[in-house]
């Protein structure tokens, strides 16, 4: 068989493979996108603003919440257990989801919260799959707020 042809079986092949990585990257996006309007309203926070996308090939996602106060940021590490971490002391790689973002780009001074699962009293919501490994930052100034979080199954 001839190399070209080799190469074209091979893309042939390796075609649907790649279709899938999209497909599975557009459902995680939208069922991520319908968890966190259920977290936000258990918070009592409006969702409108709601930006989800994923980190393509992962069961990592990440959603931009718009312009949020502090209380609201507050009111939403509260809800989901999350810890108030300097930047700074985030493993590498922790807040790559949300600091990709547009809107968190740039050397700024930047609020983070951290967590690694749901409190216990959130399990009865019905939600996608176990959600967790959250990262919650805000930049002070804007306003501008992303949540990261992980599905655990896999």
């Amino acid at each position: 068989m001839p190399r070209w042809a080799r190469h074209l079986a091979l893309a042939a092949l390796a075609a649907p493979l790649l279709a899938c990585t999209g497909v599975w990257d557009l459902v995680l996006a939208r069922d991520l996108q319908a968890d966190i309007i259920l977290l936000m309203g258990e918070a009592g926070l409006d969702p409108a603003g709601l930006d989800c996308a994923t980190v393509s090939g992962s069961r990592r996602g990440h959603c931009s919440l718009g312009v949020r106060n502090p209380d609201d940021t507050e009111a939403l590490a509260t809800l989901l257990g999350l810890t108030e971490t300097p930047i700074s002391e985030l493993r590498i790689g922790e807040a790559d989801a949300c600091l990709s973002r547009p809107e968190h780009a740039g050397d700024r001074p930047l609020e983070a919260w951290v967590g690694s699962r749901l409190p216990a009293e959130l399990d009865p919501l019905d939600l996608s799959g176990p959600l967790g490994q959250f990262v919650l930052v805000r930049d002070p100034d804007s306003g501008q707020s992303c949540l990261s979080a992980d599905y655990l199954y896999g």
